[in-house]
């Protein structure tokens, strides 16, 4: 069983070599008497909320040739490059890099959330990638997954048995505030002190070892709180990041959105779900009224025009496009009969407003020279499958003519 704080892992069959999901195969990594690492970014400043620009991406896919899996290096590469400068991007926000099981993931499956991937690269690899992007200016945001674990993980194999183990309990024995879903994986409890140490001490790992500059908590509504107890659930591990640095990003994926909490707690922002949903309603022709278009896309209100909504606009993270999500063009072409020429001219047009609104501006990998990415549902049931399939970004379609239009009015 590998070390529950391990910082890298490896999961490889003895038999085979290859990538392995077995408990008993992973193995702690480390090297004695290398050199530290030596950092170059004392001069970074992170941007003010109020002047972020967030780029999220996938490590696997953004920086892939079409057939090899992309890796750290290859997306310093791209830092290296001068491309996020001339996009007018300030953040990148890197979907899961800890180490999951198997080479290609989304990340959302982590068996140890304390190692990066090592299919993507060493933990000085990645260091070097935080370094490269604060000497450009460019923040680094991890998403991580704090709700759920794989089986596989040793902190669960180290005790597997919900009576003995205090990190985890049963998906369906919920704490305050806390709604059912681990997507069959097990389930954090984070009413147990040992849980919120585990969880701060990890995170301060990435925040101080690492120098990232914030997190993106996957699933926090399936995590609980109650501020009549602030030493558990989401309360306990924001403010323990906020109290020493204040200035780190601490964003929300909270479906459906509570405004409330990002009022009241030291989460610094939340996506902001009604932006996506109404312009995705306008596209497929429900047309919002002229009230919701400005409460709920430019404003910052969250499902009604008179209900919760954020105090501040760096509260709110809008977006057109995510992981979860399918392009505007995607969704223009193949679902509404767009050509897609008029499905490139919309996609400028809500860009636009994107980039005008209340709120932190967020694009996803692709979508600034018009990428149309997406899945057709062609199972007609469960587009599950078809979403989470590896679909590298096809890096030749930005040296096309729409493309370089598409790039140049972002």
């Amino acid at each position: 069983i590998a070390d529950p704080w391990s910082k890298d892992v490896n999961w490889k069959d003895p038999n085979g070599g290859w990538e392995s999901g077995y408990y008993g195969h992973a193995q702690t990594s480390f090297s004695i008497g290398t050199e530290t690492f030596q950092w170059t970014d004392s001069g970074f400043t992170r941007p003010s909320q109020e002047e972020v620009i967030v780029y999220e991406l996938h490590v696997g896919d953004f920086a892939s040739d079409g057939e090899i899996h992309g890796t750290f290096q290859d997306v310093i590469s791209k830092i290296e490059s001068g491309y996020f400068d001339d996009l007018g991007i300030n953040a990148i926000e890197l979907l899961p890099v800890t180490d999951f099981p198997g080479t290609h993931s989304w990340g959302y499956d982590p068996n140890l959330i304390s190692a990066v991937k090592s299919n993507y690269g060493t933990p000085e690899d990645f260091k070097m990638l935080v370094d490269q992007s604060h000497l450009r200016g460019i923040a680094v945001i991890m998403d991580i997954v704090w709700n759920h674990i794989r089986s596989s993980s040793p902190v669960w194999q180290i005790q597997p048995n919900y009576d003995l183990n205090p990190y985890i309990k049963l998906y369906n024995e919920l704490n305050p505030n806390e709604t059912e879903g681990s997507w069959g994986m097990l389930d954090w409890d984070h009413f147990n002190a040992r849980t919120v140490e585990y969880i701060n001490q990890v995170n301060k790992i990435w925040l101080e070892e690492y120098k990232v500059d914030g997190f993106r908590y996957d699933a926090t509504r399936m995590i609980g709180w109650n501020l009549s107890q602030p030493e558990y659930g989401i309360p306990a591990w924001t403010s323990a990041i906020a109290e020493p640095d204040p200035s780190a990003y601490q964003i929300a994926e909270h479906l459906p959105v509570d405004p409330w909490l990002v009022n009241n707690t030291s989460l610094t922002s939340s996506w902001h779900d009604s932006f996506h949903d109404r312009l995705l309603e306008h596209i497929h022709g429900s047309n919002p009224s002229t009230l919701t278009l400005m409460n709920q896309v430019v404003r910052l209100y969250e499902y009604s025009n008179s209900g919760s909504y954020y105090q501040y606009p760096t509260q709110a993270v809008k977006y057109m496009v995510s992981h979860d999500e399918q392009s505007f063009i995607q969704e223009m072409v193949t679902f509404s009969n767009y050509s897609l020429e008029q499905a490139r001219d919309k996609d400028k047009f809500y860009a636009t407003i994107l980039f005008t609104s209340q709120g932190i501006p967020m694009i996803f990998q692709g979508q600034e020279f018009g990428l149309q990415t997406g899945w057709n549902d062609d199972n007609g049931y469960v587009y599950y499958e078809e979403m989470l399939e590896y679909r590298p970004i096809n890096w030749s379609y930005l040296d096309t003519d729409p493309a370089q239009s598409h790039l140049n009015h972002y």
